[in-house]
């Protein structure tokens, strides 16, 4: 299990958000959201992270499309909608047959997060490689982008960070669409 390490206020707003009351955080309190683990701590105001460092304080600069949507578990979530979506799809199951599921979806969290101005960097194949020899159609490709949009929506992900991420989809279809 991972585990992050928040400010009061961070955390004040993910116990809110997961129906715990803010009143009983303290310097022990652990809330866990899916396969994440997040802890108080009182202290200098940052964050960590897998050994990163990430403010969390209300004086940030502008927020990233990252931290808008709720951070890596947030985006973890949406891949993991995402890829149900994915292989329940007749037209797109096919190209997953051979695939290590778990590995390509830290990739696509990573490409996500990296996408979203998160604090992550995308460390898989260039998708050239990754796509080569699939064979993947325009139309195969426009579903994979309709099944993330659908899952960024059912996220209550705001129409502009969702524009964005089709911006920058857009610019990898000649690196994942067969020539």
């Amino acid at each position: 299990m991972t585990q992050i390490v928040l400010l009061y206020k961070a955390c004040q707003r993910l116990a809110a958000s997961c129906g715990q009351s803010r009143a009983d955080l303290h310097d022990t309190s652990t809330i866990t959201v899916g396969k994440c683990s997040y802890r108080y701590r009182s202290g200098p105001e940052k964050v960590t992270w897998d050994g990163d460092i990430f403010v969390a304080n209300d004086r940030q600069a502008p927020q990233s499309d990252f931290a808008a949507v709720g951070g890596a578990p947030a985006i973890a979530s949406v891949v993991d909608l995402f890829y149900q979506r994915v292989l329940a799809d007749p037209q797109l199951v096919g190209y997953f047959a051979a695939t290590d599921l778990t590995r390509l979806k830290r990739h696509q969290v990573q490409l996500v997060s990296q996408v979203m101005g998160g604090p992550v960097s995308y460390e898989g194949p260039s998708l050239a490689a990754a796509h080569a020899g699939r064979d993947i159609q325009a139309d195969d490709f426009g579903r994979v982008v309709e099944h993330l949009i659908t899952s960024l929506h059912a996220h209550e992900v705001r129409r502009d960070i969702i524009d964005r991420v089709v911006e920058a989809l857009a610019t990898t279809r000649d690196d994942v669409v067969a020539h």
